[in-house]
């Protein structure tokens, strides 16, 4: 990506994309899931689908490599081993699944990358060094799925939505340090003003 402004752009326009036309869902599993984890993304695709009262039967599409059998769904129609390069919406995931690991990452190491604001950018932080999984947070945090609030009934600074159950699913496998890890990372994300 140094000094490719072609693939900068390419970038900037898939993260557009995602912040314009999706809601996101996580799932955190253990490496050792893998060789099953088309059935657990089916399972978990499908409470998503149950759980915010979307119209199903939902289109999933999984990346090749993620394997295993599954059981069929009411709630999703699934096509698997998906080429990337050819189905758009892998690509979408692939992205959002990179960041949502990167935050994941930087809770777990307590550790970050900080980036430059452009000047040009319309930013309240124009120009400062920022930490990026600060802005990834930030831009991603009304794009998950999350519990249904009344936001007339909302007091004071109760801007917290829980994702847990409804955009962010935890395998029950996962080590202790990851499992707080994620959960503290996805449990919930605050919607009130941030600037």
């Amino acid at each position: 990506m140094v000094g490719s402004d072609v693939r900068h752009l390419l970038r900037e326009s898939i993260y557009q994309l995602v912040l314009s036309h999706c809601k996101l869902g996580v799932y955190i599993a253990p490496i050792e899931d893998r060789e099953r984890l088309l059935s657990s993304v089916v399972d978990v695709a499908s409470q998503l689908v149950q759980v915010n009262g979307l119209n199903a039967p939902q289109d999933l599409f999984v990346d090749e490599g993620i394997g295993g059998g599954y059981a069929p769904s009411e709630f999703v129609r699934v096509t698997h081993s998906c080429d990337s390069r050819r189905v758009p919406g892998v690509q979408l995931a692939d992205f959002i699944a990179y960041h949502c690991s990167y935050l994941l990452k930087c809770k777990m190491l307590g550790e970050t990358k900080t980036i430059l604001m452009g000047q040009e950018e319309a930013h309240p932080l124009a120009g400062e060094e920022v930490e990026l999984d600060w802005i990834l947070r930030t831009d991603f945090r009304r794009h998950f799925f999350v519990e249904p609030r009344n936001i007339e009934e909302i007091k004071g600074d109760d801007w917290f939505f829980k994702l847990a159950g409804y955009g962010a699913f935890f395998a029950p496998g996962l080590r202790e340090s990851v499992k707080a890890a994620a959960e503290n990372t996805f449990d919930s994300m605050y919607f009130g003003c941030v600037w």
